[in-house]
């Protein structure tokens, strides 16, 4: 009986948790939800392997399909101590537009990050085929490793 009445609260209490994910707790948007699953950080090294600042990217179509259908999309922002012009680079190809962003944008509500040390860019490629997509930033002393994304069907 005993151990019967220990399997029963057991399962009690783990079938009350399994209805919640770890966005239950929190008032978030679909954007928001969708922006916290995609989000993707990385630190950027030099050759050396020294670390030059961080890197954070979206893949916005999969935030907002309807909205970035004509191409693939990514809100970049980063901190780079050296301020040497980067590059976008998606499957070894270069973005066709890179437009700079001021710190409070139209994507600073998903992550709600507004430091004024970070650069932020919206960064379009040519639509591609591939399912899996992955995105580069490229200067001239550093090749970040890069952020890989799936596309869904």
């Amino acid at each position: 009986m005993k151990t019967f009445f220990i399997v029963f609260l057991s399962i009690f209490f783990l079938n009350g948790c399994a209805q919640k994910d770890a966005f239950s707790r929190f008032h978030l948007t679909k954007e928001q939800e969708l922006s916290e699953n995609s989000i993707q950080v990385l630190k950027i090294k030099d050759f050396n392997q020294n670390i030059l600042g961080m890197a954070s990217a979206l893949y916005l179509n999969e935030i907002y399909p309807k909205r970035y259908s004509d191409g693939e999309y990514f809100y970049v922002y980063y901190y780079i101590k050296d301020k040497s012009k980067i590059e976008f680079i998606l499957n070894n190809q270069p973005a066709i537009k890179v437009e700079k962003l001021k710190t409070k944008n139209q994507f600073s509500k998903l992550l709600n990050i507004k430091s004024s040390w970070h650069s932020y860019y919206l960064v379009k490629f040519e639509k591609t085929e591939d399912i899996k997509l992955t995105l580069q930033l490229k200067a001239k002393n550093f090749l970040s490793k890069g952020f890989v994304y799936k596309k869904e069907d």
